[in-house]
């Protein structure tokens, strides 16, 4: 439950490199996620290239924290494969990458590209991402420069039981 707990928007990273075999861990983390009907239509692009990196927060501008972050990683769906669940099943395998990054000690940011046309488009400028398959989302990651409080986070009067 900690890392539920303590996962936090890190918008500042420092610059030391992340591991590939922590690179594998964070993809395995993202393929294990749950499929619906397990048609399993992600595809993942890790991206550690400091120039490319720059040309992708040049591009998405609102990706803050890309600037610094020595690691991301791209979470894209295959529309043939699944149309009606591409969004659902790339979120969820964002979320486990997020968690398993608490996990190992990395700070991350879940920085959102689909549904916006601008922003897919955007990011198909550096990254050539093939038509049919949709970047959903680009996960800034690498070892947060601060911490943060955990913050309280639960509203009952927005949980609800056996109906409104």
């Amino acid at each position: 439950m900690d890392w539920i707990l303590d996962r936090r928007s890190v918008r500042a990273y420092r610059p030391d490199p992340v591991d590939k075999a922590l690179v594998e861990r964070l993809l395995e983390a993202g393929a294990y996620a749950p499929s619906a009907r397990n048609l399993q239509p992600r595809h993942f692009i890790a991206v550690d290239d400091r120039a490319l990196l720059d040309r992708l927060h040049a591009a998405l501008p609102n990706t803050n924290g890309l600037d610094t972050a020595p690691l991301a990683v791209i979470v894209c769906g295959d529309e043939a494969i699944s149309p009606e669940y591409v969004p659902h099943d790339c979120a969820a395998a964002v979320e486990n990458i997020l968690l398993r990054a608490t996990e190992l000690g990395l700070g991350s940011l879940w920085c959102a590209v689909h549904p916006s046309p601008q922003r897919i488009a955007a990011l198909r400028s550096v990254i050539a991402v093939p038509e049919g398959v949709t970047p959903f989302a680009l996960v800034v990651l690498g070892y947060a420069a601060g911490t943060a409080a955990r913050p309280e986070r639960v509203d009952r009067s927005r949980v609800h039981y056996n109906g409104w």
